[in-house]
């Protein structure tokens, strides 16, 4: 890391040259990298990237609707379930 110190913010104290610079090409490089990623963003806005046909086996997606058997879970099969609520960060 360098060695830079806050520009001082009191009135009537004398900003360094180094630091206006440095605070002036930081601006400058922001508003650039701003602009040039909305511009980029723009041409994708609207856009569907995702295929209507997706080539998938028709019987593989009846079977993700098709109606499943019940399993009842007694005794020790209990201690070995575990239903995570809130997401992949709850505790």
């Amino acid at each position: 890391m360098s060695d830079l110190q806050p520009i001082p913010a009191a009135p009537g104290t004398a900003v360094s040259r180094r630091d206006f610079l440095a605070v002036s090409a930081g601006s400058l490089a922001l508003t650039v990298v701003d602009s040039c990623c909305q511009s980029a963003a723009a041409d994708k806005l609207g856009a569907h990237h995702i295929p209507i046909d997706k080539n998938l086996d028709k019987a593989w997606v009846d079977s993700l609707f098709a109606k499943g058997q019940t399993k009842v879970y007694r005794g020790d099969e209990l201690t070995t379930i575990g239903m995570p609520i809130g997401g992949t960060c709850a505790c």
